[in-house]
């Protein structure tokens, strides 16, 4: 729900505009490498983030770095704390450099060598080069066309290399003994004189840990302050966005804010790793930690720019096939003792197009390649029936009257609603679940432990394909434009609602905790004695009931602000002349997110998430 707010009515960019930057990009390579002759033995340094500092060769002074620098052969590049850099080389190899890490481009014309004295860095060294070697105080590592990292431990005592992908040959200098390292295995050289024995689950030391393992190294559940601080520290070294703030939240904390996104993380199997991304935030006030984390795997392999594919998480594109879209993803949420859960998967595409009168909707397969495969299920909505017309883009019926959803284009910064005649692309999944309750009990549930029949906690909802379908086209019913009620009444809080049971909307089957729910939300109202009480601010409150009897009735409650740095809520008149997605977004870096969560589930305690949105814009979450 979180990631929902964060990137509400924000859309993706179309692809025209996406071929735009891929196109200048290739342009850039394509006058880089092109004049190879001009900037013979050369690199480039082509992002970077935080201190980064070159020392020109034979010079003892380091400078700071600038953006697109080329390096020469004999000079040095250095990262300082909580930062990072790329460096691409001429033959198409890439190093990403973590923080705290120096590296010397020791030769640039093939074969290409470089040094490192100290820090991580990977490396994806390209098939089409003439060789690679690093060298470490400790070994010498020698390659072609595959994709490795090196950790140089303490002052240089020893070097653990790992690889991902090919063969890579390391030898320890201190005995001149060498040998191969294959895909899935580690190896640490250092100064001593023990013989050299590569790391992998086929001698008990596994050198690819289990993800059980693996994810006691990424920020997850059911970890101490202690442990999420120490994973969230290695995986900012391998960030490649990141942002970080001090400001007041809305209770009048202070709270450290840090939030990072990077690629590949390590408890996502191998196979599906180099299509994955993670987002982070950590929350850190004096008496507690929050943080929310959403994980995602995408078609296809990501690209070199993530951003992207960033640009469709939210999967609507008007016009051709989307390059990328997710297939499945997860959301956790935690103040270290409860947590929130979302899961999904079975993610992909849904072609939709409209005669005039009829929206089609037709799901197709994923093919190997991760494009649309063949259509599997089609199905019908109409343009309007029962006093409300359908959104193609929000897949829902509204009433006549309401605004329909749109897609954000920046080329002319306009929000595109569809059209008779346009096509829609639209990503869904096959299987969803929302879960809450204790972290330590959601850290080991996934979506194949879903129980059949009647949902019980920490289980809140959870819907997957209706009987005959195999990917669902819509989940929105044609019959009345809405939901049908159960026929039943709650009184909560002083307010009377209709509870709706489990059943099937559109191609899918939906079930609720206790069978049921009732929703209420409310923006602040001073006639109600259980709305937000900030009077002219944006605020709003979201509950969902979950009644078993009239009076044991599970709930969820979710309060979300925009903020300042001050922890004052923002007032509705910030955002008056915010009349375009480029005005919104200007606007939009003056604020903060924080949503607050509460729940029957928690006993009544908090989850409390303040995010900054300058990551989301500048990594293409936010369009």
């Amino acid at each position: 729900m979180m990631m929902n707010n964060l990137r509400e009515k924000k859309s993706p960019l179309p692809l025209r505009e996406r071929v735009r930057v891929r196109g200048a990009w290739l342009l850039f390579l394509f006058l880089f490498f092109s004049t190879a002759t001009a900037h013979a033995r050369q690199a480039l340094l082509s992002s970077y983030f935080g201190t980064v500092e070159i020392q020109i060769k034979n010079s003892k002074q380091w400078l700071k770095a600038v953006p697109k620098l080329f390096l020469k052969e004999g000079d040095k590049l250095r990262t300082g704390k909580r930062s990072r850099a790329t460096i691409l080389f001429q033959d198409g190899s890439r190093t990403e450099i973590s923080a705290e890490t120096t590296l010397v481009m020791s030769q640039l014309a093939a074969p290409v060598n470089v040094e490192q004295s100290s820090g991580r860095s990977r490396f994806k060294i390209s098939k089409l080069g003439k060789g690679f070697t690093l060298r470490t105080p400790t070994a010498v590592c020698s390659v072609r066309g595959t994709e490795f990292e090196v950790d140089i431990q303490g002052k240089g005592s020893a070097t653990n290399l790992e690889v991902f992908e090919g063969v890579v040959n390391g030898l320890k200098i201190a005995t001149g003994e060498s040998i191969d390292v294959g895909a899935g295995q580690t190896l640490k050289l250092d100064k001593t004189n023990e013989p050299l024995t590569t790391s992998d689950q086929s001698n008990g030391t596994p050198a690819v840990m289990s993800l059980k393992e693996l994810a006691k190294k990424e920020v997850g559940l059911d970890m101490t302050r202690e442990q999420v601080e120490a994973a969230a520290a290695e995986e900012m070294k391998l960030a490649e966005y990141q942002e970080g703030k001090s400001l007041i939240d809305i209770s009048g904390n202070r709270v450290r804010v840090e939030e990072y996104i990077l690629r590949k993380p390590k408890d996502v199997s191998a196979d599906l790793r180099d299509k994955a991304f993670k987002f982070v935030v950590l929350d850190k006030r004096n008496d507690r930690l929050d943080f929310f984390s959403y994980k995602g795997i995408f078609n296809k392999t990501l690209p070199t720019d993530l951003s992207i594919a960033l640009n469709n998480v939210s999967g609507r594109q008007i016009g051709a096939e989307p390059e990328f879209y997710l297939t499945s993803y997860e959301m956790a949420q935690s103040n270290l003792t409860d947590a929130i859960k979302d899961m999904a998967d079975g993610g992909h595409l849904v072609k939709v197009t409209f005669d005039g009168t009829t929206y089609t909707l037709e799901a197709h397969a994923v093919a190997s390649d991760g494009k649309a495969g063949a259509a599997t299920d089609v199905a019908t909505q109409l343009a309007s029936v029962g006093g409300k017309f359908y959104d193609p883009i929000a897949d829902v019926y509204k009433d006549i009257g309401a605004s329909p959803d749109g897609i954000y284009d920046s080329s002319n910064d306009t929000f595109k609603n569809m059209k008779q005649g346009d096509t829609l692309w639209r990503t869904v999944f096959n299987r969803y679940a929302h879960l809450m309750g204790p972290a330590s009990v959601l850290n080991n549930l996934n979506l194949a432990n879903a129980p059949v029949g009647t949902l019980s906690q920490p289980w809140f909802q959870y819907y997957s394909p209706a009987a005959g379908v195999t990917n669902i086209a819509t989940l929105e019913s044609i019959n009345n434009a809405a939901l049908t009620g159960s026929g039943s009444m709650i009184t909560a809080r002083g307010k009377t609602l209709t509870t709706y049971a489990d059943q099937d909307i559109g191609n899918a089957s939906f079930k609720y905790l206790n069978g049921n729910y009732a929703f209420d939300s409310y923006f602040p109202d001073s006639t109600n004695v259980d709305s937000p009480k900030i009077t002219e601010a944006l605020h709003q409150r979201l509950i969902t009931y979950y009644p078993k009897t009239n009076i044991d009735i599970p709930y969820e409650q979710y309060d979300t602000f925009i903020i300042s740095d001050e922890g004052k809520a923002t007032p509705f008149s910030a955002f008056a002349n915010a009349t375009s997605g480029k005005t919104f977004k200007e606007q939009l870096l003056n604020w903060n997110y924080e949503q607050i969560t509460q729940s029957s589930a928690f006993s009544d305690r908090k989850i409390d998430i303040v995010a900054e949105p300058k990551i989301l814009i500048k990594s293409g979450l936010i369009k």
